[in-house]
């Protein structure tokens, strides 16, 4: 998830909570249960982010693996690579030698 989104996430959150506890406020409803809505509209609230936490720990432990996937590739091709241009300058160092010693 890029940081915009979280940050629209974020944001819609916090303004929902904000129009949930003003709508709560002032509602026409006694004390106990304008405080009581308050608590079950903050207990909502703690769960949905608790979900939210769980759901963005996920995401960054498969996004872990994807990245060690490809370090571990890069490394192997990295590995192929350099035992490439080793047999190569190994082959080209033997031609080298054979060609000094048996001038044409």
């Amino acid at each position: 998830m890029n940081a915009y989104k979280g940050d629209f996430l974020k944001g819609l959150i916090v303004g929902g909570l904000a129009g949930i506890i003003l709508g709560i406020l002032f509602a026409p409803k006694s004390g106990k249960e304008t405080r009581q809505d308050i608590v079950n509209a903050s207990d909502s609230a703690r769960r949905r982010l608790k979900e939210m936490e769980a759901e963005a720990e996920k995401k960054i432990g498969e996004a872990g693996k994807k990245v060690g996937g490809l370090v571990q590739q890069g490394k192997e091709a990295f590995q192929d690579q350099k035992d490439r241009v080793k047999k190569a300058v190994d082959a080209g160092l033997g031609a080298f030698k054979e060609g000094k010693q048996n001038p044409s």
